[in-house]
């Protein structure tokens, strides 16, 4: 028995060290080469929360502005937080400054927007005196059901209810914050999801049958989906720089 001992153990820690494994990080995440954060002390500001296409978004989206609010304070940076219809009205003197941001059709003129984005990022980051403007928004990312836990950008959470159809790794959705860093100049320094919560719908049995339930906001898994979102600000990211297009937030109410 003795001899057999070190053998029998081995395979144990073999087995811990797999489920302790941290979830996986967002592989669309995004750090240019140039980027250093800000040093603490140094001014960020905040953009407007953006609209959403999912009514059911708008609500966390406001608690999700808190709480970025809170977490970078908490760091030690001063933090200024636009005014939406400030905001927006400087949106709609810059889109009329480039002749208009729409075509016939309703849809964006691709120069004309960015030349006004631009504009409006770089004026905007220019009268706060901010080091770096941040844009926050929830978005709807693509998850795993593995063995019972949901992985998605960075989280894992317990899946409620095993699923009914299989017991192979399953596609399904969850909810992320994501967190743009945005340069004085108006160029991109990063994009970062961090998942925050699972909507009750979250299995595909649920999504495929159209169940629609209520979602209910935690304070909580928003604070832990943005420490995962922040990571470009707070500590050396893991994934290697990859290409990205230049921003193209929507500026608040369009």
């Amino acid at each position: 028995m003795t001899m057999r001992f070190p053998f029998l153990i081995l395979p144990l820690l073999l087995c811990a060290c797999a489920t302790t494994a941290p979830p996986p990080q967002a592989p669309d995440a995004y750090r240019a080469d140039t980027f250093d954060a800000p040093p603490p002390g140094a001014s960020l500001t905040l953009l407007p929360p953006q609209e959403t296409q999912f009514d059911e978004l708008r609500e966390g989206a406001e608690l999700l502005q808190k709480q970025l609010q809170k977490q970078l304070s908490a760091a030690g940076y001063k933090v200024t937080v636009l005014k939406k219809d400030d905001y927006v009205a400087q949106w709609n003197q810059e889109a009329a400054a480039v002749g208009g941001v729409l075509d016939a059709e309703g849809h964006f003129k691709d120069k004309e927007y960015r030349e006004a984005l631009g504009n409006l990022l770089r004026k905007t980051c220019e009268a706060s005196g901010c080091a770096m403007l941040l844009d926050s928004r929830l978005v709807v990312r693509p998850a795993e059901i593995i063995d019972g836990q949901v992985e998605w950008d960075g989280r894992r959470i317990a899946a409620a209810e095993p699923s009914t159809r299989s017991a192979k790794a399953q596609r399904s959705y969850g909810i992320s914050a994501e967190v743009a860093g945005i340069q004085p100049d108006g160029s991109l320094a990063f994009k970062n999801y961090g998942g925050t919560l699972l909507p009750p719908q979250y299995s595909m049995d649920d999504i495929q049958e159209f169940v629609n339930k209520p979602m209910t906001w935690s304070d909580a898994d928003l604070s832990a989906g943005l420490r995962i979102a922040l990571q470009p600000l707070f500590a050396t990211p893991v994934l290697a720089p990859t290409p990205a297009p230049a921003p193209a937030s929507v500026p608040a109410g369009k």
